[in-house]
Order: structure tokens, then C-alpha cells, then sequence
């Protein structure tokens, strides 16, 4: 059913012209600043916030096995 609606969807796509479009001297400023740099800060957040949760008890666990091999 859903083949039914997609199919002639994307040959209508396939079918439109070619266009042509200017792009701004300034849309290359325009899309680091509103997409690649808050992709950059989103991935290390998530990076800092996986040391968080799993670095102090993989952490902790050396330290006991340090302390246990050294008494």
C-alpha cells in the first residue's frame, strides 16, 4: 500500500528539471554557524557526559585492584 504512494512520488522527483540556484558568499558562514558547530558542541557533550558515567566506577574498580595487589 504504501509502495503505491512512494513509487510515483520519486519518478514525478526524478522527472522535474534541472534548476539553478545563486548561493550567497555568506552561506558558507551560514551553515558552519547554524549547523556544523552545534554538531561539534552536541558531540562533545555526549563524549564528557559518557566520561562521567563510566569513568569514576572504571575508576574506582583500578584503584581496588591497585590496592588489593599492593597489600
Amino acid at each position: 500500500m504504501m509502495m503505491r504512494r512512494i513509487i510515483p512520488f520519486f519518478m514525478a522527483l526524478a522527472s522535474l528539471p534541472a534548476t539553478q540556484a545563486y548561493i550567497d558568499p555568506g552561506t558558507g558562514g551560514m551553515i558552519i554557524g547554524g549547523s556544523i558547530w552545534p554538531l561539534l558542541v552536541a558531540l562533545f557533550a555526549a563524549i564528557g557526559g559518557f566520561f562521567v558515567k563510566f569513568f569514576r566506577p572504571i575508576k574506582r574498580g583500578v584503584s581496588r585492584l591497585w590496592r588489593k595487589n599492593g597489600k
